[in-house]
């Protein structure tokens, strides 16, 4: 176990090491550690055009309840630059070379490997859940199996036009444009050529053969009934064809439409600014943590700019390398 966790340690100051001067602070791969091997593991992995810090409540609850997390940056997001064109870069084999090397960089980090992941997050949270005998239990929350509004007809034909094509950016709000994810760590604008990946990637992981030699312990799949962005009815064929065969137990969550929820769950900040004691109380628990009493959580405020310089957020973190 020792040489698993110094081994997990360096990787992880790779990873940061990768992390340069283009990246926004708040946007780097962060670990929040105790300085030993914790009995569970909390792996958090961010949604499409997002960063680490959007899981930052989720790190910190997880953290104080006693466990290691790890939130690494998915290649080609964070970028200090909100109009960056970095995503373009993005293709199935980076996500899934990104997966296949963060598993074990988390599994080292303690005993039970738990991965929750939110829209791109969860997307990438099936496929490790599938591939990854480390990986003990995964949550998929909102994930990015199909885009609303997009038959799975189209994939192919999409996907090979954006092979060849130039990128096409678009605004994910054409009305607010950039003032939408101001005060955030989010970048306005999302490129076909990337969800073009995200598909492929999931066409790709349907159709591999799972290659664990153990059985998940539990999948739950959380559906927000609100949402926009993502298709909930591909979601749950995804999860009951490729991840329940493989689990000792699956559930569905659903977040009722009377909710008002948007996608971004994790984000205090985003559009569920004004309904996050709501969130909290309704998806905290689902992830097995208890919701902070009303308004004790806090982030920048609104409208504040992109990256607002506040520092490491993981204010509580060992140094990478330490074992103290």
């Amino acid at each position: 176990m020792a040489s698993d966790w110094q081994g997990s340690l360096d990787r992880v100051a790779t990873l940061m090491a990768e992390d340069g001067e283009l990246i926004a602070p708040a946007c780097k791969t962060q670990l929040l550690s105790h300085g030993a091997p914790t009995p569970t593991v909390h792996l958090l992995i961010h949604g499409y055009t997002n960063a680490p810090a959007q899981c930052r409540e989720l790190a910190r609850a997880y953290f104080d309840s006693g466990d290691n997390v790890l939130v690494p940056r998915v290649p080609y997001h964070g970028y200090a630059d909100p109009l960056t064109r970095e995503l373009s870069n993005l293709t199935p084999e980076v996500l899934s070379q990104f997966c296949d090397g963060i598993a074990g960089t988390a599994a080292g980090l303690g005993g039970r490997l738990v991965v929750t992941g939110l829209s791109l997050g969860g997307l990438l949270a099936g496929y490790l859940g599938k591939m990854h005998d480390e990986v003990a239990e995964v949550r998929l929350v909102a994930p990015f199996i199909q885009p609303k509004g997009v038959p799975a007809w189209v994939d192919a034909p999409f996907g090979a036009a954006m092979r060849v094509l130039p990128d096409v950016y678009s605004w994910w709000n054409p009305r607010l444009q950039a003032k939408e994810v101001a005060g955030t760590w989010a970048t306005p604008r999302f490129s076909l050529k990337a969800v073009s990946a995200q598909i492929a990637l999931r066409r790709q992981t349907e159709q591999l053969a799972s290659s664990r030699s153990t059985r998940l312990e539990r999948v739950l799949l959380v559906l927000n009934d609100n949402d926009i962005a993502v298709r909930n009815d591909i979601a749950r064929t995804f999860v009951a064809e490729q991840l329940e065969p493989l689990s000792e137990t699956t559930d569905v969550a659903k977040l009722e439409k009377a909710l008002g929820f948007t996608h971004d769950v994790f984000e205090p900040n985003g559009d569920n600014r004004d309904r996050m004691d709501s969130v909290r109380d309704e998806v905290w628990p689902l992830l097995g943590l208890t919701p902070p009493e009303h308004g004790a959580l806090a982030g920048p405020t609104p409208g504040g700019g992109y990256y607002p310089e506040l520092g490491p957020w993981a204010d509580g973190q060992v140094p990478v390398g330490s074992t103290a």
